[in-house]
């Protein structure tokens, strides 16, 4: 199909789209839907930070939407940054933003993705730096009046005139005449203020300036920021209400972990009683699975939101790839083909949920909808799939194999199927074109060494791109085990022939043909297209580690008397020659150091084991790794150059594994040492101020530590919760003999009782309240007294108005050796001051 019919098609599809292509208060349907995400790169940081390291913003965004349509997206979203493209008056400025921001529209017109602007964002343009301040009228008025300040009105009516008369001289279309823009949100997230027939008239004036401006498009107003006064908007005239979800929380600070899919079973609406809600149209503007790095959450939260009703949803946000290596833009999200490969073909699957799911279509209560249709979700194995027949994508190592093998003509992944072996970490994509011809892309390598979660710096890149050749075997019948491999992208001249389905590959498209398929092959290049790519279209990052850098994969608690498992994730400009782990007590004096030699096992991870009669007899292992290559030797943690038995070493750190003997207690919380890893987090997230207090010296010689806690306003619960998950794997036996549950407590004020609970891998809760003594000491309870509770969702989700807690039908007896969490809270809200002690939690 050429360019120009393939444009001519969207835009029909997007008539019928704002037309009410889905009837949601009708008959279910899957017409009409969009998946896609939000992206920045025309404004306020992202735009600065291009400038400042010497990148193209317009060559950015070719390179983006590219893996937009590679990622099969249909939408876009974005709140545009008023204050950079208009005066004090409401006068829209033409200027390099709004340049960019109609060269974004071309691009994503061109790959078929539909649009929806968010007119005025409502905040500055600094975040995550400081404000700048410009004429636009933006930082003129507060927010929160903005929609009953006369003289504030008739700017923002003057503004959405003119933007929606505004010619994007790419398209030649004016924003109101563009067939693929499918609407208009009055505000992002409007915080309102006056009486409610105040709100109604301010919304039906914004919504009557775009009709009396000849825009005839779907209009927007965010409902789920202001539900108390949800029957204002739905009086309104709008057609449509949007909504945001962030249910693991926003701005953790680090990387979350456990198991969330209870929280996204459902997203149910406290207004859809009220008269008028079946009547608008409804949209995401907003979701994401803030703070986490799993590729099981997408695709489940698109089920949802299908099941909501939702025919338009989109994710915040999509990391422009020019700065996905710092995730500066927005800490606490994290999304980039190249740089987070299984999230982002998790977010390709989302979107094929989002358009097979039909609206209003349930498939049960967790666990039953992890798999649903052709769909599977997994936290254990952390991945989504899509298994159809004709279409096979994975975010990571699969063992399933595809429902048909001859009628497969999408392949997506990331690492190893039965289809494709594969020791590399970028994505790939296979895409049949002919009988016997197919598409093949690679990514090149990321490799993450950073919690991208944490404080975000320019200074620090989280995630390295490596350009590595490594072996794919790909088994499809068509193919036949011998294939010609032939370079598509500009600049790639490798060539190569495959033996028995075997290839050594490099990042980039190739077309593969079978033996036979010269002339269909012929005929494909020649048509130069697939679908709204090109066959030579490729991009990708350049390769960007200069230097050898290594993460730590290794268990941090193992059992005493057995070996030890070391294992590394290391990469460089070059493969190491070696990689050594010496213990921490070696020494220049000494001619006989031990040393473990790591073995290369797949990509760039590396193990190693120490047999059980070097770990020594002491509760604890401590090691160095050093990396050899050429001349050069490098030790870590501190990435120190040299070894560890140098005699001018620095030794300010090293590598732990913690020994705990088959009769010693497993510790779940050492509350001094742990009081940077605890989360302390309240029921709506901000509602509980914490003073942490370590009391090091206290006599005891407990090590205790102090909570003071204060609720802010409104009563709310508390709760104390530490991971675990990764500490105890390596500690099934021992956990297993364990009978108690143990808490070192007490020196309560202001309550006299909190609740104890663990959290299984399934993401069920077992609870037990446990009355707070005098002074610290042991409370001991069996594990056998901890019941089946409900599953609270903390971090807080937003919106507020979301479920708190997740209750299963049943609940299995507590196995305490897949216990992932471990949580101390309150017993309901508190409205008045309170304090503990606490030493630990373990089990015995």
């Amino acid at each position: 199909m050429k360019l120009t019919e393939t444009i001519t098609v969207i835009l029909l599809s997007c008539l019928c789209l704002s037309a009410g292509a889905e009837n949601i208060g009708g008959a279910p349907d899957t017409t009409g839907v969009m998946f896609g995400v939000n992206y920045t790169m025309p404004f306020a940081y992202a735009y600065r930070v291009a400038g400042r390291i010497g990148a193209d913003p317009y060559r950015a965004i070719d390179e983006d939407t590219y893996h937009f349509a590679r990622l099969g997206l249909n939408a876009y979203r974005i709140h545009i940054w008023d204050v950079e493209i208009t005066d004090h008056e409401g006068n829209l400025i033409s200027n390099k933003h709004l340049d960019l921001l109609d060269y974004l529209i071309s691009r994503l017109e061109q790959r078929g993705i539909h649009i929806i602007l968010t007119t005025q964002s409502g905040w500055g343009n600094g975040y995550p730096e400081r404000n700048i301040r410009t004429e636009g009228f933006g930082y003129d008025y507060d927010k929160g009046k903005i929609n009953e300040n006369p003289e504030s009105i008739a700017i923002q009516k003057r503004y959405v005139t003119a933007l929606v008369n505004h010619v994007n001289h790419y398209t030649g279309k004016a924003y109101k005449n563009d067939g693929m823009i499918t609407g208009f949100e009055i505000g992002n997230e409007p915080v309102f203020s006056g009486t409610p027939g105040q709100i109604l008239s301010y919304i039906d004036e914004m919504y009557e300036t775009f009709r009396k401006a000849g825009c005839d498009k779907l209009i927007f107003n965010n409902i789920s920021q202001n539900p108390s006064i949800a029957d204002v908007f739905l009086k309104s005239k709008v057609e449509g209400i949007t909504c945001q979800w962030y249910p693991t929380g926003l701005v953790a600070g680090h990387t979350r972990h456990g198991n969330f899919l209870p929280c996204v079973d459902s997203y149910d609406f406290p207004f859809d009683t009220i008269p008028g809600f079946g009547k608008k149209k409804r949209i995401v503007y907003e979701f994401d699975a803030a703070d986490l790095m799993y590729s099981y959450m997408y695709p489940a939260i698109a089920r949802t939101f299908r099941t909501a009703g939702f025919f338009w949803i989109t994710q915040f946000a999509y990391d422009p790839m020019i700065l996905a290596r710092y995730n500066t833009e927005y800490q606490t999200h994290f999304l980039n083909l190249a740089y987070t490969p299984s999230k982002a073909i998790s977010l390709k699957i989302a979107g094929e949920v989002a358009r097979r799911v039909r609206s209003g279509e349930s498939f049960g209560k967790y666990p039953s909808d992890t798999l649903f249709g052709d769909f599977k979700v997994s936290y254990y194995r952390d991945m989504s799939e899509l298994n159809s027949g004709t279409e096979y994508y994975y975010s990571g190592c699969t063992s399933d194999f595809p429902k048909n093998i001859t009628a497969l003509s999408s392949i997506a992944g990331v690492g190893s199927s039965p289809i494709v072996n594969y020791e590399g970490t970028g994505a790939y994509f296979l895409d049949k074109l002919s009988k016997g011809v197919w598409r093949l892309e690679v990514m090149p390598d990321a490799v993450r060494f950073e919690d991208p979660f944490s404080t975000p710096s320019l200074k620090r890149t989280v995630t390295e791109i490596l350009w590595h050749k490594w072996p794919m075997t790909i088994s499809l019948p068509d193919l036949d085990g011998t294939f010609e491999v032939k370079p598509l992208n500009k600049g790639n001249d490798y060539r190569t022939v495959s033996e028995k389905g075997t290839v050594e590959i490099f990042p980039g498209a190739y077309l593969l043909v079978a033996s036979g398929a010269g002339k269909r092959a012929a005929s494909c290049t020649a048509s130069s297209r697939y679908g709204n790519i090109s066959l030579g279209e490729f991009e990708a990052p350049a390769q960007s580690i200069v230097k050898f850098r290594l993460r730590n994969s290794s268990l941090s608690n193992t059992e005493k008397g057995k070996d030890i498992d070391i294992k590394a994730v290391i990469a460089g400009p070059s493969e190491p020659d070696s990689v050594v782990v010496y213990p921490s007590y070696v020494s220049f004096w000494n001619d006989r150091n031990p040393r473990f030699v790591m073995k290369r096992t797949e990509g760039y991870s590396y193990e190693t084991v120490i047999p059980a009669a070097s770990a020594g007899y002491s509760g604890e292992y401590d090691y160095y790794i050093s990396v050899f290559h050429g001349n050069e030797k490098r030790t870590f943690p501190g990435d120190r150059e040299g070894l560890p038995f140098d005699w001018d070493f620095i030794r300010d750190s090293h590598y732990s594994v913690t020994l705990t003997a088959l009769d010693s207690p497993v510790k779940l919380i050492y509350a001094y040492g742990d009081r940077d890893v605890l989360e302390v987090l309240s029921g709506r997230g901000y509602g509980i101020e914490v003073r942490i207090i370590p009391e090091e010296s206290e006599p005891s010689g407990k090590n205790i530590v102090r909570y003071e806690c204060s609720p802010l306003g409104n009563p709310d619960m508390f709760f104390l919760r530490k991971y675990v998950g990764k500490e105890l794997a390596g500690l099934s036996s021992i956990i297993a003999g364990k009978k108690d549950l143990c808490v070192g407590i007490g020196t309560p004020s202001g309550l006299d009782s909190l609740d104890i609970s663990i959290i299984t891998k399934a993401g069920y809760t077992y609870s037990a309240s446990i009355k707070l003594p005098g002074h610290v000491s042991t409370v001991r309870m069996p594990l056998s007294s901890l019941k089946g509770s409900p599953t609270r969702f903390v971090p807080a989700q937003y919106p507020s108005f979301l479920h708190k807690e997740f209750v299963p039908d049943s609940y299995p007896p507590l196995d305490i050796s897949k216990a992932d969490i471990v949580m101390l809270s309150t017993h309901g809200k508190v409205s008045q001051p309170f304090s503990f002690d606490l030493s630990g939690v373990w089990l015995e």
